[in-house]
């Protein structure tokens, strides 16, 4: 479960989707920091560095960077990872860093 690991979430639908958004590097701990998915609609204002647009399947989703959040281990199913995204990273460190600096 690396960094740009795409869950899904049946038992959600406004957020049908999370990603994986810890560094490799912390592949030891027993929590792993996620960013959900929301599915892109016209009327959600969305600022472009914190909430890039991403496509999965075909249709398009906003990453929120402003509702990361820790979930432990045993929480995350295998069963439930969709695919493995690791061009996302970049967009991923993107969003946070502008959460965290406004840079």
């Amino acid at each position: 479960m690396n960094l740009g690991t795409v869950f899904r979430r049946p038992d959600n639908p406004e957020y049908p989707y999370f990603v994986i958004a810890q560094s490799d590097q912390l592949i030891d701990l027993n929590t792993r920091v996620i960013i959900p998915f929301v599915r892109w609609r016209p009327s959600l204002p969305g600022m472009s560095k914190i909430n890039p647009v991403i496509t999965i399947d075909e249709e398009r989703y906003i990453l929120m960077a402003q509702l990361i959040q820790t979930v432990y281990l045993h929480e995350l199913d295998e069963e439930d990872i969709h695919s493995y995204r690791p061009e996302m990273r970049d967009l991923i460190v993107s969003a946070v860093d502008f959460l965290t600096t406004g840079s």
